[in-house]
């Protein structure tokens, strides 16, 4: 597994946790300029396990990219912020308990080694897509 940023385990469970970068607090209307030079978000990942928290910290910090840029150009909270980035969390638990509850169990270990394989591979087009943004390629310069 690779190594996961913004990703702290605190207590028992693990969170996240990201700066909102200062061109986003410095823009004018949104209600976060403060004196500090940063401000801090941080999110539960509704996890006491690691290998869930990977899967879950790049959509979140996917969530948070898209949410970054709509800061400079309209009105967002902190609130507002932290209350999204809870919903992507929230929403991806939900799905994940909806796909456990419909999963069939593998017919047999290589159908189960197939699918473990699969789990992999969309957790490093996350990883891919939270690093990388929306042009995101499996090569890191173009061919």
């Amino acid at each position: 597994m690779g190594a996961m940023t913004h990703v702290t385990r605190r207590g028992a469970s693990y969170i996240w946790r990201r700066r909102i970068p200062k061109r986003a607090l410095e823009a004018e209307g949104n209600g976060l300029s403060t004196k500090k030079s940063s401000v801090i978000v941080q999110v539960s990942l509704g996890t006491r396990d690691l290998s869930t928290a990977a899967r879950r910290a790049p959509l979140v910090s996917a969530a948070f990219d898209d949410m970054i840029e709509c800061m400079t150009h309209t009105t967002l909270t902190r609130a507002h912020l932290h209350q999204y980035l809870e919903a992507v969390v929230q929403a991806e638990v939900a799905r994940i308990e909806d796909a456990r509850l419909h999963e069939v169990p593998p017919a047999s270990s290589r159908e189960g080694r197939a699918r473990g394989m699969r789990d992999r591979a969309e957790a490093y087009a996350l990883r891919l897509l939270s690093s990388r943004g929306p042009g995101a390629g499996l090569l890191s310069h173009p061919a």
